[in-house]
């Protein structure tokens, strides 16, 4: 990593989407719960419901930090719609993992402790274990997630945009940037072009080139990509995310490179690891409005 120049005229902004520009929680919390009825029926989701309960609304909003892809988003809907009915194992293997029947009993107990377990384990091991139980592969929640979405968006355009929300300041910070912006997302591409274009985000400024969505890639090879860009020849990236394990495969990865990385604290982390980035001399923990101060 390299700081970055006191010239910014040679300055590129790279944003990710979720949890910097967007908040989008309850459109992604919905369209995953409509994705997992449909997925494995609506016996098995909370029969009955067309739409989430609060209490679940709540719990995956605590725990959209450990949500890298939003595929993920339809596991959790049903590893804790089990939790809180008592019929989920956690999907682990241990003693110390459980989330249902002997790991804090039905309702709000065990739905708690499921929480906790997915913010410390997500990852590993329980998001493959649950993968593994129930036999389903990545492609086929992804495919799941989109046609729902799509669906909504056919259905009710206003209605999905409007699930969404984009965070203070943020919009006029993109469209008053004096430099370059990209977007660089695991959300599929048409989903955050229809949300930057219904929010007001300038064309010119964010043409569809620059934004990189779920397929492009890996963040690490999309900046090294967007630095190799013949137009981008001697310029700095300012890089903005939300999740520090992001940043921290980054600076591993890109040491030396033209980034600077920032992590965004309004975003979906934890006081942890807010904690754990400011302890890192290569990545600055930066606040909303000095973000927007930054863009313009």
């Amino acid at each position: 990593m390299s700081a970055p120049p006191a010239d910014t005229s040679s300055t590129i902004y790279a944003l990710d989407f979720d949890g910097v520009v967007v908040d989008s929680v309850d459109e992604s919390s919905a369209s995953a719960f409509k994705a997992a009825r449909a997925f494995w029926g609506d016996a098995v989701i909370l029969p009955g419901r067309a739409d989430p309960p609060g209490w679940l609304t709540a719990a995956m909003r605590s725990v959209r930090p450990v949500v890298e892809t939003g595929y993920e988003n339809v596991l959790l809907v049903r590893h804790l719609v089990e939790a809180h009915s008592g019929d989920d194992d956690g999907g682990d293997d241990g003693d110390d993992g459980g989330g249902g029947e002997g790991g804090g009993g039905k309702g709000d107990a065990g739905l708690a402790k499921a929480v906790d377990d997915v913010l410390r384990r997500w990852r590993d091991p329980i998001r493959g274990n649950l993968m593994d139980q129930w036999g389903v592969a990545e492609a086929e929640l992804i495919e799941a997630f989109g046609s729902v979405r799509d669906a909504w968006i056919a259905e009710d355009m206003d209605g999905w945009i409007g699930a969404n929300r984009f965070f203070p300041g943020t919009v006029d910070a993109i469209n008053f940037s004096s430099r370059p912006v990209y977007i660089i997302t695991t959300k599929q591409t048409r989903f955050a072009l229809a949300l930057l274009a219904a929010a007001g985000v300038s064309a010119a400024k964010v043409p569809p080139e620059r934004v990189f969505g779920h397929g492009s890639g890996t963040k690490i090879a999309t900046l090294n990509k967007i630095l190799a860009m013949p137009e981008n020849a001697g310029c700095h990236i300012q890089f903005v995310e939300d999740r520090y394990e992001t940043l921290e495969g980054v600076s591993l990865s890109m040491l030396g490179a033209p980034v600077s990385l920032y992590l965004a604290d309004w975003g979906y982390n934890t006081e942890r690891t807010r904690k754990r980035a400011a302890r890192n001399p290569l990545v600055q923990v930066l606040s909303l409005s000095d973000f927007c101060t930054k863009m313009q």
